[in-house]
This record gives C-alpha cells, sequence and structure tokens, in this order.
C-alpha cells in the first residue's frame, strides 16, 4: 500500500532493462529527449526489486525520490537470471495494462513466444530506431 505522505509525480515514467549497460544508457538519453523519465536496470530482479504494487498498477520512484505510476517496459529478451519473458509474465500479473517492449536479436523466436503466451507485448529487433521504439510503445497494448 502506497502511504499517501509520500511525493507522487505525473511524469511518464518508462523502464528499461538490459544487461548491457551502452543500451540502458542510450535509450535513457533518448527516451529523456522525448519526454520519458527514465528508470535504469541491468537485470530483471533489479526492477522487479524497485516495484511497489497499487491497485493493479505499478509505481516506481523517479530520480528525485518521487513516486511514479510505471507506464511501460522495454526489457531484453535475453536477461541473466530472470528471463525477459518471466519479466513479461510477472510484470503482467501485476499491472494488466503495462505496455511490455520486448527487445532481441532473436526475433523469430521471440514472436513465436509472444504470439503465443503474451499477445499484447511487441518485439523490437536490434538494432532499432528511436522512431521503432516509439511506434511499439504507442501500438502496445495489454490483452
Amino acid at each position: 500500500m502506497v502511504n499517501p505522505e509520500i511525493s507522487m509525480t505525473d511524469k511518464l515514467m518508462l523502464a528499461v532493462v538490459d544487461d548491457d549497460s551502452s543500451i540502458v544508457e542510450t535509450l535513457k538519453m533518448l527516451l529523456s529527449t522525448r519526454g520519458w523519465q527514465v528508470s535504469s536496470h541491468g537485470c530483471a530482479e533489479s526492477l522487479l526489486g524497485a516495484l511497489i504494487p497499487c491497485q493493479k498498477r505499478l509505481m516506481i520512484k523517479d530520480d528525485e525520490g518521487k513516486l511514479c505510476y510505471l507506464q511501460a517496459v522495454v526489457a531484453d529478451y535475453n536477461l541473466p537470471g530472470i528471463s525477459g519473458v518471466e519479466l513479461a509474465h510477472r510484470l503482467m500479473k501485476f499491472s494488466p495494462h503495462l505496455h511490455i517492449i520486448m527487445m532481441t536479436g532473436a526475433h523469430d523466436e521471440l514472436e513465436l513466444v509472444l504470439k503465443r503466451r503474451f499477445p499484447g507485448v511487441v518485439s523490437l529487433s536490434k538494432p532499432f530506431s528511436i522512431r521503432d521504439l516509439e511506434v511499439a510503445l504507442l501500438i502496445s497494448r495489454p490483452t
């Protein structure tokens, strides 16, 4: 339960999860120029540990320590530890309206997994443009 005394913000909040720090930092820089507040994580466990469940939505602290509703997650498919697919599964259990984008170099394999288990999750093949990511954020819709 969220403490009402904790400061909240209306910023657009997105989490990026990838074990390649250069990808995380590049996406953080590009997305911040487009109005997103970005929470960076090197693994799924880091993101899951930072989340606060609140009435079928997930919250996370921004850089100033204020709580924000998490609106989207961009995660690598091949994460060490908890995989991107398992992360998507856990996130959707807590927040069915969360937009999830899965990045991968193995696009065909991921497409099959997503279509069977997570039809609302959108996949992006690496490398991709910031425009591709923006379109994916618009079309990703949980089912």
